[in-house]
């Protein structure tokens, strides 16, 4: 093994150890609005209802989940995740989110399903790992002609002295390298990411656009611990002064902003939507 060949195996391996430690929590991170996947819904009700809907770098399945339960008309969906755990957490409660939905293997850059085969696929706060170009690459042969791609984002809302804005300080203090705004790439490495430029530059694909939606969410004590727990420079953090020392930090923040036993945060939810052109 080369030098370059250890570098990215070990960047591989940390990542796999970030998604171990994290899947757990999972639960706690935002539901997506449900203006969004009408949205989606709307967009990709004509095309063949027996091509099934794919969710790729589904996590533990909120939003693999959330296709399954509202799109209309109801399709199968596949959701692709390369991580067992994350995997074995969908799958545990994937029983009681109907029969429609199922879990693989898989990466976004060699998708497991035939040329053609597909009405509609996702990355939900996902794309930003991925091998960008390589996965768009892989769409534009999975996808039906005139097929839907869906990219899904949200940003936490942080004006200054919000709960927001206090998580973010904390990140930043775990974590030097972390930038507020930025996204962790296939590499690990923060960047600046134009996630809307980027797909709909993608000559493979037309039709395109973007929509934003407000998403206004409240906290149990739980939840809020559980859904920063999730994020990568709060792990450096447990990592350097202990689950408990980070957990007492992120109480110390809840209860500065809560108002009846909750935290009300809200989320800039991205999506960019384009139709295959093949």
């Amino acid at each position: 093994m080369n030098v370059l060949q250890s570098v990215g195996a070990t960047r591989q391996s940390q990542s796999s150890s970030i998604f171990r430690q994290v899947a757990g929590h999972y639960r706690y991170r935002p539901r997506y609005p449900r203006a969004l996947i009408a949205h989606v819904s709307g967009l990709s009700s004509s095309l063949d209802h027996s091509l099934p809907a794919v969710d790729v770098g589904a996590g533990t399945g909120l939003f693999t989940f959330a296709l399954a339960q509202f799109l209309v008309p109801q399709r199968q969906v596949v959701g692709v995740e390369p991580s067992a755990d994350m995997r074995a957490n969908a799958v545990a409660v994937s029983p009681a989110s109907g029969s429609n939905v199922t879990f693989v293997d898989g990466s976004s850059t060699h998708l497991p399903f035939a040329d053609r085969s597909l009405a509609l696929v996702t990355a939900a706060c996902a794309y930003h790992r991925f091998s960008r170009q390589k996965f768009l690459n892989e769409c534009a042969r999975v996808l039906c002609p005139q097929g839907l791609l869906a990219i899904v984002d949200y940003q936490l809302v942080s004006p200054p002295g919000s709960a927001g804005d206090e998580i973010f300080c904390l990140l930043e203090k775990f974590a030097p390298v972390f930038v507020r705004g930025h996204r962790t790439n296939e590499h690990g490495q923060y960047e600046s990411i134009d996630i809307s430029r980027e797909v709909l530059s993608c000559r493979s694909f037309s039709s395109g656009h973007a929509a934003h939606w407000c998403n206004e969410l409240e906290f149990s004590e739980n939840e809020f611990i559980g859904y920063v727990s999730t994020l990568s420079p709060t792990l450096i953090g447990m990592r350097r002064l202990g689950r408990p020392a980070v957990e007492s930090l992120l109480r110390s923040i809840f209860h500065s902003h809560e108002s009846s036993g909750r935290v009300a945060m809200s989320f800039d939810t991205l999506g960019v939507f384009c139709v295959n052109g093949a």
